[in-house]
Parts: C-alpha cells; sequence; structure tokens
C-alpha cells in the first residue's frame, strides 16, 4: 500500500505538468497562425505585462540579434521582417519541453518555413494555475547555437548584414 502511495506522490505532479505543456504547445500553434495571417498585434497582446513593460510595441529589442538590427526595432518591424527572411510556417517539430513550478513551460522547436529550417524557443508564464499562460520570451537561433540553421531555398532570400 505504502508503495502504491509513493508512486502517486512522485507521479502526481509530472501527470498536472501535462495539461499546463499542452496547454503551451497550443500557444504555439496559435501564435504561428496569427504570424502566418499578419496578425502580429493579437501576437503581442498575447504576451505577459513584464514583456510588454520591457518590450513595448514601438520598441521591441532586438535581444535575439536577428540579421543584425540596431538595438530597438518596432515590433510590427521586426515580424515583418521575419516573414520576409523566412517565410510562412510550414511545420513545427518540439524537440524540448520542462516545466518549472507549474507555471513557467519552456519550450523548444525545429521550425520549418518556407525558406529556412532553425530552433526556436518559447518561455511561456502565468503567475497562478487560474491564469493562462502568456508568452514571457521568444527567441530565434539564426545563429546556429542550438541546432543548425538549413537553408531551405538558395538564392530565393538575400540577407543583407
Amino acid at each position: 500500500m505504502l508503495f502504491f502511495f509513493w508512486i502517486y506522490i512522485i507521479s502526481s505532479p509530472l501527470e498536472d505538468d501535462e495539461g499546463i505543456r499542452l496547454e503551451a504547445q497550443n500557444k504555439v500553434v496559435y501564435i504561428q497562425e496569427l504570424y502566418n495571417q499578419g496578425k502580429i498585434n493579437e501576437i503581442y497582446n498575447n504576451t505577459t505585462n513584464d514583456f510588454k513593460k520591457i518590450i513595448t510595441e514601438n520598441d521591441f529589442i532586438d535581444f535575439i540579434d536577428f540579421i543584425d538590427f540596431i538595438d530597438f526595432i518596432d515590433f510590427i518591424d521586426f515580424m515583418k521582417r521575419k516573414k520576409e527572411v523566412l517565410g510562412n510556417l510550414n511545420e513545427l517539430k518540439l524537440t524540448y519541453s520542462n516545466v518549472i513550478n507549474h507555471n513557467v513551460v519552456i519550450l523548444t522547436y525545429r521550425s520549418t518555413y518556407d525558406n529556412y529550417s532553425l530552433i526556436e524557443d518559447y518561455k511561456f508564464i502565468r503567475k497562478n494555475n487560474k491564469e493562462p499562460l502568456y508568452l514571457g520570451t521568444y527567441f530565434i537561433d539564426d545563429g546556429g547555437k542550438r541546432g543548425e540553421v538549413i537553408k531551405l531555398n538558395p538564392g530565393k532570400v538575400n540577407i543583407k548584414n
């Protein structure tokens, strides 16, 4: 009897994490659908308040060093440039996920766009289990530090530094 109780105690948090992990995965799909539709404002509106304090809609900090832009760029322009370079999203493959304290989910995907395949990280946060998850950080590994950046359509996109 004690053995079964111990297994319940160990497995219970893991089962609870599956719900929040699935919610975060669904958020990534939703964000990418909005991206493909060009609804950039809706992506921004689904971020945490802390994200919005640090990264305003007009001054989106280029924390990912994407294509060597200046330090501050407009969020809308950033996402438009991303779409111009990468193209539409065609496939997402989850490569890593981690749930921290039932309120933070980190997901890493191999994202395949029209022009490139690369690694993207998403961090979703909620204050408590009664709140929905919001995007806290987003990272594009365009430098290939976490996985190979694969150019799919050579010659189609010309990136200028």
